[in-house]
């Protein structure tokens, strides 16, 4: 057996299992409600195509649980640095994000300064900057876990996995927002 190669008991299998399926079902309920609040508050427009990210990131998340649900909860052994290489991944898109929200941001007032200082719609800013706080503060920071404890890495990249989801949906929603600004 490899060092980094942990074999996780049957029971923790199961633990870990109902941890993942948890996450993924109070994101989705969380992600439909603040859908709905934002429709019926009107922080979004009754336009289809703000819908389009939102639909998007639960197909998304609905996804990734089919292919873990199908491939990884099954195997019988949790390698710690596969765990740690499928985490840098979602950190690394999750730098991606940030850097293209910045970019919007950056160009949002470029066209505010053209526009003759015109404010840049409040719905944008919100937009993007909870999408940065989520990509930034909820995805990059390094949280250090103990290599016997491969589990508590997989709840976490799965967490982190559902954090750049909702970020890039937001970004998308602020960015189209941004386009439909006249």
């Amino acid at each position: 057996m490899q060092t980094d190669t942990i074999s996780v008991p049957q029971h923790n299998k199961r633990k870990t299992r109902k941890w993942i399926l948890g996450i993924y079902a109070v994101s989705l309920a969380l992600w439909i409600g603040i859908w709905l609040y934002s429709y019926l508050f009107g922080t979004l427009v009754l336009d289809l195509s703000f819908s389009v990210p939102f639909i998007l990131s639960l197909i998304v998340l609905g996804f990734n649980v089919l292919l873990w649900s199908r491939f990884e909860k099954n195997e019988d052994e949790l390698v710690y640095a596969n765990e740690l290489t499928k985490m840098q991944l979602v950190e690394r898109n999750a730098a991606n994000i940030a850097t293209a929200i910045t970019g919007v941001l950056l160009v949002a007032a470029a066209l505010s300064a053209m526009k003759g200082n015109e404010p840049i719609p409040r719905q944008v800013i919100t937009y993007q900057s909870v999408a940065l706080i989520l990509s930034v503060g909820g995805v990059l920071p390094k949280i250090w876990i103990p290599s016997r404890m491969v589990e508590w890495l997989l709840i976490l990249r799965h967490i982190k996995t559902i954090l750049l989801t909702f970020a890039i949906a937001l970004f998308l929603i602020g960015l189209l927002d941004l386009l439909h600004w006249n």
